[in-house]
């Protein structure tokens, strides 16, 4: 079923996040929960390679910590990924022409289940997260805001929050791009990012429909793909870029109005950062960020160093 008007929120989710995706996922709900119409958490038990088993105890542990996330939200549902080929011929027929879609890369990341993800929403807006990804500004409209944009400008493929806390100069340091007239701090890019993205899937598979987009297969990574039993496919974030690339499409980062809305994202998840996590999530959701994290996308160990000098003097 779908709805021109609505929003699904769509969060990746597997086994292994159950560590850390009670706090995550109840802060993205926190920021997003209240505009979207749908929320639909993915969980992935495939992890591609050699020698992979499921196990029903962790997925029971990552069932524990949705279930009251999802009653907290009436329109929240988790499934998983269905990679029975019926269904997968289902969705290749949509999105690839009916051609074989892999289930992973050449390294066993997804690709497969980003396009499950779409089939399975009931909005054909879908604002994409994975499960570790944190939202600071707060905005209650960026998301209307961002369907905006991608309804009035066709050459507009996803939008995406703005890259780490915004810098008093407006300027981003992690990333280099052209600022994205008319939509105040915003920037345009020709790739896509998986860790966090809106788009309207209709659009995603016209273009791809069109170009009959084939994955192609990272030569140099061959033989250690090989090796570890994975595919030989490209990277889903490396196909849709090309896809860009050869239709002049883009995509924009941008912070919205006022307070705005920017992403962050954890490289690495060690143990300082699951011990502070909790206060990480508050800061973030407060704006209370050093200077060194502003204009960053991925957090800063610096950041975590600020966070534990404060906790030392009870700030």
């Amino acid at each position: 079923m779908s709805n021109d008007a609505g929003v699904t929120l769509q969060v990746n989710v597997a086994p292994s996040d159950a560590r850390y995706a009670g706090e995550t996922i109840a802060h993205q709900l926190r920021q997003l929960g209240g505009q979207v119409q749908e929320v639909l958490f993915t969980i992935d038990t495939h992890r591609g390679g050699r020698g992979h088993v499921r196990d029903p105890e962790a997925e029971r542990a990552l069932e524990k910590v949705l279930e009251p996330l999802c009653a907290r939200h009436p329109n929240a549902r988790f499934v998983y990924i269905d990679y029975s080929p019926e269904v997968m011929a289902e969705v290749s027929s949509v999105y690839f022409g009916g051609r074989e879609l892999p289930r992973k890369d050449f390294r066993g990341t997804p690709i497969y289940p980003y396009f499950y993800a779409l089939h399975a929403s009931r909005n054909d807006y879908m604002f994409h997260l994975d499960a570790d990804m944190m939202l600071g500004g707060g905005s209650a409209t960026w998301t209307q805001e961002a369907v905006q944009v991608l309804r009035e400008r066709p050459d507009v493929l996803t939008c995406n929050p703005l890259a780490g806390p915004p810098t008093a100069d407006g300027l981003l340091r992690s990333q280099r791009s052209d600022p994205e007239p008319g939509l105040g701090r915003a920037f345009r890019f020709d790739t896509l990012s998986t860790r966090v993205f809106i788009l309207d899937r209709r659009t995603l598979a016209k273009h791809f429909g069109q170009e009959r987009i084939r994955m192609r297969r990272p030569f140099r990574s061959v033989a250690k793909a090989i090796v570890m039993g994975h595919t030989t496919h490209e990277c889903f974030e490396e196909t849709v870029s090309r896809m860009m690339t050869k239709r002049t499409l883009r995509r924009v980062d941008f912070l919205g109005r006022e307070p705005g809305m920017w992403s962050l994202h954890p490289p690495v998840r060690g143990e300082r950062y699951f011990r502070l996590l909790p206060e990480l999530l508050r800061c973030v959701e407060q704006g209370d960020v050093p200077e060194v994290q502003r204009g960053e996308f991925d957090l800063q160990e610096a950041m975590l160093d600020w966070l534990e000098a404060r906790a030392t003097v009870g700030v």
